[in-house]
């Protein structure tokens, strides 16, 4: 037996968990939305409830194997993005059986995607920036020192630090 082998058991047996977990939940909720929206409440059902049926039913298909996935995969991975989406699609099935607006709450799913961008375009316009104004400082401090003529307060500070950093 392998540490490797193990940690795959491992995962796999969190995996099967996960999915005897999830797997009913979601059926249910889709039971639920068939026959509350679809049966009982069918003189309000229109067809657009139908596509909402069909959509959540493509969501939660292509979402279910990345939530059970996210299980046994390490925090922050993509899988629990799978996994914040089926509940989404699960929760929202679940009101919108009662209530026509509760599709809204997907809302949430294209509008942390855009939060997420936005956070990413940020950060690499911060480290853009800040990369060319190191690149900018760079030949300012090369040509100081190339110049030979530093000021005797500059020459001390320098030999200071060289000497802090060798006591430690």
């Amino acid at each position: 037996r392998t540490m490797a082998g193990d940690a795959a058991k491992r995962a796999q047996r969190a995996r099967s968990r996960a999915s005897a977990r999830y797997f009913p939940v979601v059926c249910a909720a889709n039971a639920w939305y068939g026959v509350v929206r679809l049966v009982v409440r069918r003189s309000s059902a229109t067809r657009w409830h139908v596509v909402g049926l069909a959509g959540s039913l493509a969501v939660q298909g292509l979402t279910f194997g990345g939530a059970v996935d996210a299980a046994s995969g390490p925090s922050g991975s993509l899988g629990e993005y799978f996994f914040d989406v089926l509940v989404l699609s699960v929760v929202a099935e679940i009101l919108g059986a009662l209530w026509d607006r509760a599709w809204l709450l997907l809302v949430a799913i294209p509008a942390f995607a855009g939060y997420k961008a936005a956070k990413l375009v940020a950060a690499a316009r911060s480290s853009s920036s800040s990369s060319s104004q190191m690149r900018a400082e760079q030949p300012e401090e090369a040509a100081s020192s190339s110049s030979g003529k530093a000021s005797g307060a500059e020459k001390k500070a320098k030999q200071k630090t060289l000497k802090a950093g060798r006591r430690r």
